[in-house]
């Protein structure tokens, strides 16, 4: 990394050469996997001894593909995130491609004009799950598999139709609404006004422990796009790190201005449908960071408060003993004003050996009384008898 400049070595490249080391990466550490020595010097990538030649030409839709290759960059992923066909489970519903359109009961692509429960995953129905499902019931001695398999997935159609069309989401609301086939709940294209009301929202928090080397896998963004509100603790960032993301607006706490070591760190983000419904709350403890989310939201009378905690391990030179007096703190003069409090995040609280009960090592009446009591009776009565002059 180059000296004295604001910039970290993730930017001292092109890029054009950031690209192929992304495409790189994989196939290094599937490699490494199978016990082979890797070297990559900048956009090069050199296998035993070896430089591998990547091809510019495959697109990262195929790199992506259902059928893992040798020569499939991310292959070693989709290995592990490939669902085995031998399953114990043989009524589960099978996985799909994307691309595959969803078939009827007679085989045949429906309407593109149908239900939106085309664009739903939910509604997909595998055929051959169901047939051997009736076959183990016996239901076919009265029906056939395909008028089944119909009536299940006209049962469920009308299900979504009726979901999508329910008078909760047709208030005059002067909004336009759509809806996410990730299996996201509806949400409002337009600002809110003052009777908006959502009765879903997803909120995640996780330990991300470097939050911008996790925003180069698409898993990663995928997580991020089926919830509306995000906590990432630990991300390793400071006021230089600029986080882009569609759709999405970030608040960053971090630990330190500008470093080349970065460590800790909290950020918060949330969607564009909620930016004018979530206000940040600037507070001196910097182990917490606190942002309220308006109570219409929720359908409450007050906002809800919400503190993401990172508070670092025990033993190491960030830590404190008085981090959770100060959380406690601000968390006391927030309840001043609103009666909805969450507290998430890492707390690194590891109270496993601790008691969880008060050992009581005095008793009621304290050491005051009876202070010169002696025990030792041999002692007692040496007193005695010098008190007798004997």
């Amino acid at each position: 990394m180059a000296k004295k400049t604001p910039y970290s070595i993730h930017q001292q490249f092109p890029s054009e050469i950031e690209d192929r080391r992304r495409k790189l990466y994989p196939i290094q550490k599937e490699a490494k996997y199978s016990g082979k020595h890797t070297v990559l010097v900048r956009d090069k990538l050199f296998i035993d001894g070896k430089q591998y030649i990547l091809d510019e030409s495959m697109e990262h839709d195929d790199m992506r593909s259902d059928n893992p290759r040798s020569d499939n960059p991310y292959s070693y992923r989709d290995s592990l995130l490939t669902t085995p066909k031998d399953t114990d489970r043989p009524y589960k519903r099978m996985r799909r491609s994307d691309s595959s359109p969803p078939m009827n009961g007679n085989g045949v692509k429906p309407n593109e004009n149908d239900d939106q429960c085309e664009s739903r995953r939910s509604c997909d129905i595998d055929k051959r799950s169901y047939f051997e499902l009736c076959n183990d019931l016996n239901v076919t001695d009265h029906f056939t598999a395909v008028e089944i398999y119909n009536l299940f997935s006209e049962i469920i159609a009308n299900f979504y139709s009726d979901f999508l069309n329910d008078d909760l989401y047709d208030r005059d609301l002067n909004s336009s609404y759509s809806y996410d086939t990730s299996g996201r709940s509806p949400s409002v294209n337009s600002t809110f006004n003052s009777n908006h009301v959502i009765n879903d929202v997803n909120i995640l928090c996780l330990n991300c422990c470097g939050i911008k080397s996790r925003m180069q896998y698409p898993e990663f963004e995928n997580i991020i796009k089926k919830h509306d509100i995000v906590c990432f603790v630990e991300t390793k960032t400071d006021d230089i790190d600029v986080i882009n993301f569609p759709g999405f607006h970030f608040k960053m706490k971090n630990r330190k201005t500008v470093t080349s070591r970065r460590s800790g760190g909290i950020i918060v983000g949330y969607t564009e449908n909620l930016k004018n419904m979530i206000e940040i709350k600037e507070t001196d403890c910097k182990y917490v960071m606190w942002f309220q989310v308006n109570g219409k939201v929720f359908n409450l009378d007050k906002p809800v408060v919400f503190g993401v905690v990172y508070i670092p391990p025990e033993y190491t030179k960030y830590s404190s003993d008085e981090a959770l007096n100060q959380i406690e703190q601000e968390y006391l003069r927030f309840s001043n004003y609103s009666n909805y409090i969450c507290l998430l995040g890492d707390f690194n609280a590891r109270t496993g050996c601790d008691d969880d009960f008060v050992i009581i090592d005095e008793n009621e009446h304290g050491d005051n009384n009876l202070s010169d009591f002696i025990e030792n009776p041999l002692m007692l009565l040496k007193i005695c008898l010098s008190l007798l002059n004997v």
